[in-house]
């Protein structure tokens, strides 16, 4: 295959300024790729757009009162700002509005109506009496007829993702009156004719898993798609008495793919068309939009037949803020303006890419990101490149020191340095963007460690040590030129080396450098993150109680309890605990294994995880290893009380949970990731579980909680749960929450309140 790469970004719709969300999942590795691209001195071209088009521009046209052109113009200058500021450097960024694409997007459906693969159709859609105009999808809003949320929209619910057709109580945007149904006619594409042509295309290996699980689960479901809407904004439907109709945004928006490329082409004069007909396309872009690229897009190019299919699609997954799903309408963001205002671009591009895989779901804290910053970019490689420029300063004249004969540590830093990009190259080769920065921050690690052990400062007639670590410093600064390049190019003046850093090869990341080299002025690199602490407050945080289980507490078939715990320092280790979690290996209570017992018929009835009783398995582990687990102070203080008593008990991040707390029964549509897993586990119908208010499981009540819920060093805030059953009393419940709150309070810091039973 070709060794040409095309490499885009999904478009951003240009309805609002970008935040941290979007730059995670698309924008950012996009970048990363394209740099180490350059680097590698491989012919590529990295291009986007604004998506401008469709219902989402024209309701927020209308809310500012402006027309929807001025209002994309608006926010394409915002966008295109925060991509600059940020660093994030397209060839060309262009507007799916510029005549090319508008061109594009006709050719695009005339060819696949000339080669039979459009039709029209009469449709039932939604018409405003009132307004005097049929309604696309974004102008109506109801109730989900699946789940019964409100604010559904006119093809799609966000809380249970079900696509829709109808829905429940209807009203229009725009005048709040009820539409009606009425037949109006929209062109089809024949999306079903290409279903073996996509299966094949989803057969391939270059394909992430994540994308193929998802698309293949919509191969299954195929239908044909309305490709036309009852708008004046957009793109014109390229046949006669079409008045009225444009291209819907996802005909169009894609095609600007093909758009930008060939604006660059007739830019610089160069040959467009080969990165679409033989170069290796990947096109970076958000989970949401999978089944748009992964099927969609696959057959309109199929059906146009000029252009090659994409060779890969990284999706990034989902970004959370401090546990709680971001919402732009309840402002529930970072916007990159507020962001930038405090803190330098690299910053968020580090802690953005070391977080998590781009495949897993990742949460922003600022604990952890000011953490991040200050363990890792500061200490790690800040300290460790100032330090090295400042003792060749102070000790050779600013000159790299001669090396004397070399030992077996020296040989193994000089491996070290050669060997680092190797590695971190096979990983972004896979688009495994953190374990390629980790193998950049292990290569600095490494050095500190090696600087530290031979001290320099005690033996300066050996310039052998800040001979090696001063190559370390060049290898540091070509290697995170893709992912921080203001940083790489500090660390490259510093250093003394000519030009841009993003200028060198890759390879040269391996190179050592020779004696007599003139470094640069040292300055400190990174500076550390201070985040004002404000006074920790109960979230307020209620329990709900589903009427299911209100039936079997009130029945005493089961007993729970549950409170808050506020301002806590979680800590790794306490002495104190540690002392006790000797003593209590031989101080089980006598009705620990009846305790135990009474909990199976729920685990057989209620429960479906295979994976046993919590309780009995945190005592099977103490059993094989001789020792209760070390994971942090608090979540060692319950299992402390669980291993005691075998009472079922956890303790989880408030901050992570949305809205309030939920006991409920199941109905099987639930979303639930295992502790040490990041892949869903299925939830079956009518199990009891802890739940939030969007329906992630918690905890299940017998077995396991969910990944993302866990009590980590940066928890401030958690919710305590002691679940029991018929032959538990509730008494017993509630002493054993007490007994753990007070603990954690006396080893942790903080307050605790009891939630249920309501006092």
């Amino acid at each position: 295959m070709t060794d040409r790469y095309l490499v885009t970004c999904a478009l951003p719709y240009a309805n609002g300024p970008l935040h941290v969300g979007h730059i995670r999942s698309t924008y950012l590795p996009g970048d990363i790729y394209a740099r180490y691209l350059r680097l590698r001195g491989k012919e590529s071209l990295f291009i986007c757009s604004t998506d401008e088009h469709g219902t989402p521009i024209t309701v927020s046209a209308e809310k500012e009162g402006i027309s929807p052109i001025k209002l994309a113009e608006k926010y394409h200058k915002v966008i295109k700002g925060n991509f600059e500021e940020l660093n994030i450097k397209f060839d060309h960024f262009s507007r799916t509005s510029s005549p090319t694409n508008i061109k594009n997007a006709q050719e695009f459906f005339t060819e696949a109506e000339k080669n039979g693969h459009i039709y029209t159709q009469e449709v039932d859609q939604y018409y405003c009496e009132h307004c005097s105009r049929f309604l696309p999808d974004r102008y109506v809003e109801g109730e989900c007829p699946d789940c019964g949320a409100e604010g559904a929209r006119g093809d799609h619910c966000e809380k249970c993702a079900q696509a829709l057709s109808e829905l429940v109580k209807p009203r229009c945007m725009l005048c709040s009156s009820k539409p009606e149904m009425k037949k109006t006619e929209h062109w089809f594409f024949k999306l079903t004719s290409f279903k073996g042509e996509l299966s094949k295309f989803l057969d391939s290996d270059d394909l992430p898993d994540n994308v193929k699980n998802y698309a293949v689960t919509w191969l299954e479901k195929l239908e044909d798609w309305c490709i036309t809407r009852d708008l004046d904004w957009g793109v014109p439907v390229p046949v006669k008495n079409s008045k009225g109709k444009v291209l819907y945004v996802w005909w169009d928006a894609p095609i600007g793919y093909i758009s930008a490329t060939e604006e660059w082409g007739k830019k610089t004069k160069k040959d467009w068309e080969k990165y679409w007909t033989d170069s290796k396309i990947v096109h970076f872009i958000g989970k949401d939009i999978i089944y748009h690229h992964a099927l969609f897009w696959p057959a309109m190019l199929k059906a146009h037949g000029k252009y090659s299919l994409p060779w890969t699609i990284p999706a990034g997954e989902f970004l959370s803020l401090e546990g709680k799903k971001m919402s732009t309408s309840r402002n529930w963001v970072i916007w990159i303006d507020d962001f930038l205002k405090d803190y330098p671009a690299d910053y968020l591009r580090y802690y953005l890419t070391i977080n998590s895989p781009l495949d897993s779901d990742m949460d922003f804290s600022w604990d952890d990101f000011q953490a991040r910053i200050n363990n890792e970019l500061s200490d790690v490689i800040g300290n460790f490149v100032h330090r090295v420029l400042t003792f060749i300063e102070k000790f050779y004249e600013g000159k790299v020191p001669e090396q004397t004969e070399l030992n077996d540590a020296d040989q193994a830093i000089i491996e070290k340095i050669q060997k680092t990009p190797d590695d971190a190259e096979k990983h972004i080769e896979k688009f495994k963007f953190m374990d390629a920065l980790k193998e950049v921050l292990a290569l600095a690690a490494a050095g500190n460690q090696y600087l530290n052990e031979k001290a320099p400062w005690k033996n300066k007639e050996d310039g052998t040590p800040l001979n090696l670590c001063a190559s370390i410093v060049n290898s540091l600064a070509i290697q995170l030129s893709p992912f921080m390049p203001e940083t790489a190019q500090k660390i490259w003046e510093q250093l003394g080396r000519e030009g841009l850093v993003e200028e060198q090869g890759w390879e040269n990341a391996k190179d050592l450098l020779e004696a007599g080299h003139a470094i640069g002025k040292p300055s400190p690199l990174i500076e550390k993150v201070e985040i004002e602490e404000t006074e920790a407050e109960f979230s307020g945080k209620k329990v709900l109680v589903d009427k299911d289980i209100k039936k079997a507490i009130d029945s005493k078939e089961l007993s729970v309890a549950l409170a808050e715990l506020t301002g806590i320092n979680v800590k790794r280790r306490s002495r104190p605990l540690e002392r006790e979690k000797k003593e209590v290996l031989g101080n089980a209570e006598k009705t620990r294994q009846k305790t135990m017992d009474s909990y199976r018929y729920l685990l057989e009835e209620r429960d479906r995880g295979t994976e046993g009783l919590s309780s009995e398995n945190l005592i099977k582990f103490v059993e094989e290893s001789k020792m209760l687990p070390n994971i942090n102070t608090v979540t060692d203080i319950y299992n402390i009380q669980a291993f005691k008593t075998g009472l079922i008990m956890g303790v989880y991040d408030a901050e992570r949970i949305s809205g309030n707390v939920r006991l409920k029964v199941t109905d099987g549509r639930e979303k639930f990731t295992p502790i040490g897993s990041s892949r869903p586990a299925k939830i079956e119908k009518n199990e009891y579980v802890l739940a939030d208010e969007d329906d992630n499981v918690i905890t299940r009540w017998l077995t396991k909680e969910n990944e993302r819920v866990k009590v980590t060093l940066y928890t401030r805030n958690a919710i305590v749960c002691v679940q029991g059953n018929k032959d538990i009393p509730q008494k017993d419940i509630e002493k054993a929450l007490e007994t753990v709150c007070k603990k954690i309070v006396e080893v942790s810091g903080g307050r605790y309140k009891i939630l249920y039973p309501s006092q």
